[in-house]
C-alpha cells in the first residue's frame, strides 16, 4: 500500500524505476522457480530405477504374455 502511494504521488517520475523493480522481482522469481525446478527434476531422476528393474521378469502363478498372445 506504501508502494502504492508513492507511485502515485511520483507518478511521471515514478514510472522509471517502477517498471525496473518489477523487471527485477520477476526475473528473481524466475530463476528462484527454475532453480527449484531443475534439483527436483535431479532427486527424481536419481531416484528411479533402470527399465529392467521396474517389473519383474516372470511372476510365479502369474500368466507371462506369451500365453496370453497363443491363445
Amino acid at each position: 500500500m506504501l508502494l502504492g502511494l508513492v507511485v502515485l504521488l511520483q507518478w511521471p517520475v515514478a514510472a522509471v524505476w517502477l517498471l525496473g523493480t518489477l523487471l527485477a522481482v520477476e526475473l528473481v522469481l524466475s530463476g528462484i522457480v527454475m532453480i527449484r525446478l531443475s534439483r527436483r527434476s535431479k532427486k527424481q531422476r536419481s531416484s528411479e530405477r533402470p527399465w529392467g528393474s521396474r517389473r519383474p521378469e516372470s511372476s510365479p502363478g502369474a500368466p507371462s504374455l506369451e500365453s496370453s498372445q497363443r491363445t
